[in-house]
């Protein structure tokens, strides 16, 4: 158990005080509503609600649950996808 003045302790207490700062790249626009950057921890004040967070290409949905709790928004947005198994050919069946 860490004790009350260790590294994890403080570095998990910033993170409740930590506030959303949107990226500068908007050029002059404003965020869409509910967006939140990957890198931004996930707090109890968030839970059940939806945010929009960034994929690389598009921004996805994500809703909030407790077990997201202390987590960061990047890590429920994939940002690859899955390759494509090849398909079998179908045999036709000997009589």
């Amino acid at each position: 158990m860490p004790s009350a003045g260790s590294s994890w302790a403080l570095w998990a207490r910033s993170l409740a005080t930590h506030t959303v700062t949107p990226p500068l790249n908007w050029r002059g626009r404003q965020p869409p509503p509910g967006y939140m950057p990957r890198a931004e921890p996930i707090t109890e004040e968030h839970i059940g609600k939806t945010f929009l967070v960034h994929s690389g290409k598009e921004h996805k949905r994500v809703k909030v649950t407790a077990q997201m709790v202390m987590h960061k928004f990047g890590e429920f947005v994939l940002t690859r996808k899955r390759p494509k198994k090849a398909e079998k050919p179908v045999q036709q069946k000997k009589k």
